[in-house]
């Protein structure tokens, strides 16, 4: 759909069981899709697209025409899907969960009998590609994903207890549910993870990854949230709270916004703007949004300024912990776009505009 609300180009896809589109990003004359289906899919030109069994995901990329260009599956014995696909200069990033035996970019690959969480990245010239596992002893899940100007690849997820990043980094759930950033390089190297959450079950909803690095993440969650660069976290009114958090590319954090009241704020989908982020979501019972009669609901619409971080820690907060990971055998061949300048920048975050 062009600038006027016209049509430019319509496609379709699908098979003969239920298919879910999860989600769609564009750049650069690219477009990528997420698409689950329960017993494969056929993409014109392309004809049916490998199917192994039970349900499986598929990233389809195509020229801005909506023609395809390439599709890859990840599915195979076990079940997987794919919740999140990023496409940035010369690669593609995706990200979801599985569970047992699949095939992935061309390689088998295992994933615990409990469900795992993956991020993959596809160099679509030469076809590279790495994939790197969260697991751990519950549920691991990644559910956005992006990529700044640089090749960097954020990934935002979700972890029961204690999950293991990369094979090499450590993370503690504060509750039962926490949410998890991961951060790799275009080769698929760990940059650092690092969790957010609260005493309560927490839900992460969105991830925006701006070309300089700066990245936000929002949710709803059902305690103050916890980080180590946080002496005063938001005040937690009751319910589930919607939060947004935004950190430096090194992975410090710079803003916070949040709903409040006693009820319950459900946060659905993030975009960005030049000056912040709009969020959208659902509430119950009273919230700062609006209030709503017994067993009733509304929608709410919110922008979010950036707004700079309450009360950092002395000692600052530096980068994200990092390990080290091998590097597998790619090359993204990834160009940096440019960025906005730092004053552009400081005047985006200034809450007094």
């Amino acid at each position: 759909i062009d600038a006027s609300g016209a049509i430019v180009s319509a496609t379709s896809m699908g098979g003969t069981g239920d298919d879910y589109g999860n989600e769609v990003d564009a750049r650069a004359g690219r477009v990528a899709i997420a698409v689950n289906a329960t017993s494969g899919i056929s993409v014109p030109p392309l004809g049916a697209l490998p199917h192994s069994g039970g349900d499986e995901g598929y990233v389809v990329v195509l020229d801005d025409r909506l023609r395809p260009l390439s599709s890859h599956q990840v599915g195979g014995a076990g079940a997987a899907s794919v919740r999140a696909v990023a496409i940035g200069e010369g690669m593609v990033a995706f990200a979801g969960e599985c569970v047992g035996d699949l095939q992935m970019l061309g390689a088998s690959l295992r994933c615990d009998d409990a469900t795992d969480g993956y991020v993959a990245g596809l160099a679509m010239a030469s076809g590279e590609a790495w994939v790197r596992f969260a697991d751990g002893t519950g549920l691991q899940s990644v559910r956005g994903v992006g990529i700044d100007g640089s090749g960097n690849v954020t990934a935002l997820g979700r972890f029961d207890a204690a999950a293991r990043v990369d094979a090499a980094v450590h993370l503690t759930s504060f509750g039962s549910k926490d949410l998890m950033v991961w951060r790799l390089d275009s080769r698929g190297r760990t940059l650092g993870a690092l969790p957010v959450g609260s005493a309560g079950n927490d839900e992460g909803g969105e991830l925006v990854v701006f070309p300089n690095g700066v990245f936000s993440i929002a949710g709803h969650f059902r305690g103050a949230p916890v980080l180590k660069r946080l002496d005063s976290p938001p005040h937690h009114q009751g319910g589930a709270d919607e939060v947004v958090l935004s950190f430096s590319g090194r992975g410090d954090l710079i803003g916070i916004s949040r709903g409040g009241g006693a009820g319950d704020e459900i946060h659905y989908a993030m975009a960005e703007s030049t000056r912040g982020n709009v969020t959208v979501g659902t509430y119950y019972g009273d919230t700062r949004f609006g209030s709503c009669a017994s067993n009733g609901e509304g929608f709410y619409v919110s922008f979010r300024k950036f707004v700079p971080m309450i009360a950092p820690r002395a000692a600052g907060g530096g980068p994200v912990p990092t390990a080290a990971s091998p590097a597998p055998p790619v090359t993204t061949g990834a160009t940096p776009r440019a960025t906005r300048s730092d004053a552009a920048r400081t005047a985006r975050r200034d809450p007094t505009r």
